[in-house]
């Protein structure tokens, strides 16, 4: 698995190559904020306006609370917490449910891997987690660079504190090694 997410990380290194800050701030991002006061008029239960605060998010896609069930990594309950629950209603219901599966799942590697006399079952398991906090390391490089660097308020989509909260991302991640 820590192949695959090295695989991932080194993929998104190249963001910079195909978007520049510059741009995605003045070209991307404000096309894909929150939506106010949408009507879809002649859709039975959307007829009346309403808010969509997603905008840009990756909070949206399963790979990391995938990797954060099958790890057993927890975060801080803070208004991020909040906010990337509430994304899952947006998920394919397919999705949600594979995170659903493996969170329910009683398997814990790592407290499995913490008591095992095998030194190299460890390496793989920090090795893994190391790649999982290199990429969440490089979405808050990528936010701060593309973002926070660019807008004087750091509140991230669904009001969000998201400078904080990546970080903290970041910091429980590396914090869940042996």
């Amino acid at each position: 698995m820590a192949g695959v997410v090295s695989k991932m990380v080194n993929i998104f290194e190249q963001m910079p190559l195909g978007c520049s800050p510059e741009v995605y701030h003045l070209r991307v991002r404000k096309q894909i904020m929150a939506f106010v006061r949408v009507v879809f008029e002649g859709v039975r239960g959307f007829d009346t306006p309403r808010d969509f605060k997603a905008g840009e998010t990756g909070a949206q896609s399963c790979i990391a609370p995938t990797l954060d069930a099958f790890l057993k990594i927890t975060h801080p309950l803070t208004g991020g917490y909040d906010y990337v629950k509430l994304m899952r209603g947006f998920m394919p219901p397919a999705h949600l449910a594979m995170i659903q599966e493996v969170e329910n799942n009683n398997i814990d590697l790592r407290a499995f891997c913490e008591l095992s006399k095998n030194g190299t079952l460890k390496d793989a398991f920090n090795n893994l987690v190391s790649w999982f906090a290199a990429f969440r390391a490089l979405h808050y490089r990528y936010a701060t660079d593309y973002v926070f660097q660019k807008v004087a308020n750091h509140t991230g989509t669904g009001g969000t504190p998201a400078s904080v909260w990546l970080k903290q991302l970041h910091e429980t991640t590396l914090d869940h090694r042996i």
